[in-house]
């Protein structure tokens, strides 16, 4: 089966040559991969389709290309071309990316496509795949309607891209999605399938290493955007100085010079740039704490929520937790209630200043204990409505 699999996916050589810090997606993008991956496993063909979006405004020309590195050599991944001129960038990137998936689709027929989210450029190709090309379209729902910035958009245009968007879900032939709060905007007659992530066999790898033999680092990977709550982590680190401890930061990001300076040279927090899958989990498996930090505001009152992760073979619970954006609050992507998330996990930090987050990430360095109001053993995702896991549902998948 030949599929086009419409993804704002972003590759090393976009990376290199166009400004896409801004809406830089490190696990989307790896979750694409992976995905991509496990259908070329199958015995099907697959290309990725991406906007390549910039989203900074520019007057320049960024011309569509193939991407020369590509994550696997039987998935070849092709850009759109990019114009960030204001009031043009609109509709440009569903534009251009709409050409891309006739032009593939001449050169040899697709027979599914598979939609990464519901932005604009996905919403448009999907719409023609079911009313021009009469073909099934699966729908990978991850973050519901929202920006980068994970906020709910807003405006009369985007008004329009959600009615859309909306009257594209009762169209498709089947969706993934990664929370029952999700799945529940599908019409119920649609297959529907609960895919809580991916993981990759270099992390599995990596999680054979004992913990003895780690060292004592608190690791964070991921993309250095303002949402992250990178920068109370810093603070905090600076203040506590855990003695023989070290903080890696990897990944890029629009913060990332911000962040070098903050840190001032202090030869205990250590930044990695961007790393590959593989060298991304060696480091993860070099580590005994994973931090996942976000700055979320909530009742018009913002405050850092932090989520220490086991890191693959690491000694502390695991909880990953994917941010549903500032004021997204429990409805909002994959975002779970507070209570479901202190019952679900005793490795959660709640911290509404600096100070605090001292406080508790400190216990967590010298003890492994966090004090929240949480059970003391990892019961498992939780769904939106419910705190009872739902058995017999998948988890997880590896590819």
């Amino acid at each position: 089966m030949r599929i086009a699999y419409v993804a704002p996916y972003q590759g090393p050589t976009l990376l290199e040559t166009r400004p896409v810090l801004k809406n830089l997606a490190l696990a989307g993008n790896l979750k694409i991969e992976l995905i991509a991956e496990l259908l070329q496993r199958g015995s099907h063909q697959v290309e990725v389709l991406s906007q390549g979006e910039v989203v900074e405004r520019r007057a320049h020309f960024y011309p569509g290309f193939r991407e020369p590195r590509p994550f696997h050599p039987g998935v070849p991944v092709f850009y759109a071309s990019s114009l960030p001129i204001r009031f043009v960038n609109g509709v440009w990137p569903g534009f251009r990316t709409l050409a891309l998936l006739k032009e593939r689709h001449r050169a040899s027929p697709y027979d599914v496509v598979v939609i990464y989210n519901l932005k604009r450029p996905q919403v448009v190709c999907a719409e023609h795949a079911i009313r021009r090309l009469g073909l099934p379209v699966v729908l990978e729902y991850e973050d519901g309607v929202v920006d980068v910035g994970g906020r709910a958009e807003r405006g009369f245009r985007s008004g329009l891209h959600v009615d859309a968007a909306k009257r594209l879900m009762a169209s498709v032939s089947g969706c993934i999605g990664v929370s029952p709060h999700l799945l529940t905007q599908v019409p119920s007659d649609i297959p529907k399938i609960l895919l809580r992530g991916v993981v990759a066999e270099d992390i599995l790898s990596a999680s054979e290493r004992p913990a003895t033999s780690r060292k004592q680092r608190v690791v964070y990977s991921g993309t250095h955007y303002r949402s992250k709550g990178l920068e109370p982590l810093i603070t905090a680190w600076k203040q506590l100085r855990p003695p023989d401890w070290e903080l890696h930061i990897a990944g890029p990001g629009e913060l990332t010079t911000m962040l070098e300076t903050m840190a001032d040279n202090d030869p205990s927090i250590v930044f990695h740039g961007v790393l590959n899958r593989e060298e991304n989990a060696r480091l993860l498996g070099t580590a005994l704490i994973g931090i996942n930090p976000h700055d979320c505001q909530r009742d018009a009152r913002k405050r850092l929520r932090l989520q220490d992760h086991r890191v693959p073979g690491g000694r502390y619970p695991l909880y990953h937790h994917t941010h549903g954006g500032p004021g997204a609050g429990a409805r909002g992507g994959n975002h779970l209630h507070d209570r479901q998330l202190r019952r679900g996990h005793r490795g959660h930090i709640e911290a509404r200043d600096p100070g605090s987050l001292v406080r508790t990430l400190g216990c967590q360095v010298r003890t492994g204990d966090v004090r929240t109001r949480s059970s003391s053993k990892f019961t498992g995702y939780l769904p939106h409505t419910s705190h009872r896991k739902e058995p017999g549902r998948p988890e997880v998948t590896k590819p």
